[in-house]
């Protein structure tokens, strides 16, 4: 019998859920002209879909899948509430947050998690994100889902997410 194993989703929000193309496609479609805030932007249903995709195939691989949050959204309670309603739409929710460091530098906020003592320890994890500047200098390119601000979490990300995840099985069996 295979003994479930720990994997961890470091997951950002804008450029991931939320992506320049659907922004554009809600406001034309609502006539909306100008700036809207923060918690008005709509979250992208695809990219949502294709994170429960992840999450679903996953599990089938005998993963206890935790959603770690690393983006700005996790520095604001409500805006923590807005992720976690919309994730639980499809059936996740958020288990943990990153710290904040002053310096901003979300590779290192990452690395801090997954050396708190507090946490299950998992050697197996996926950080998506658009901005991976800071992430690539404390974590190597397997671990690094990097989207693109204007299609965010997309088909062609989910099918690369699959593909490190068949590469991380491969390697455990040997």
């Amino acid at each position: 019998m295979n003994r479930v194993k720990l994997f961890y989703i470091f997951l950002d929000i804008d450029g991931v859920l939320n992506n320049m193309n659907y922004w554009n496609e809600c406001f034309k479609r609502h006539h909306i002209k100008g700036i809207m805030s923060m918690h008005c932007f709509p979250f992208d249903p695809k990219c949502l879909n294709n994170l429960m995709k992840l999450n679903q195939e996953l599990k089938k691989q005998n993963y206890n899948v935790k959603i770690v949050l690393s983006s700005t959204w996790r520095l604001n309670q409500i805006d923590t509430e807005i992720v976690n309603s919309r994730l639980a739409e499809y059936g996740m929710r958020i288990f943990a947050k990153t710290i904040s460091l002053s310096s901003g530098n979300r590779g290192l906020e990452i690395k801090k998690f997954l050396d708190n003592e507090k946490y299950e320890k998992a050697e197996n994890f996926l950080i998506i994100d658009d901005e991976i500047k800071d992430i690539q200098e404390q974590f190597e390119e397997k671990y690094i889902i990097h989207t693109d601000f204007n299609t965010g979490f997309d088909s062609k990300k989910l099918q690369q997410a699959i593909n490190k995840l068949k590469e991380v099985q491969k390697n455990e069996m040997y």
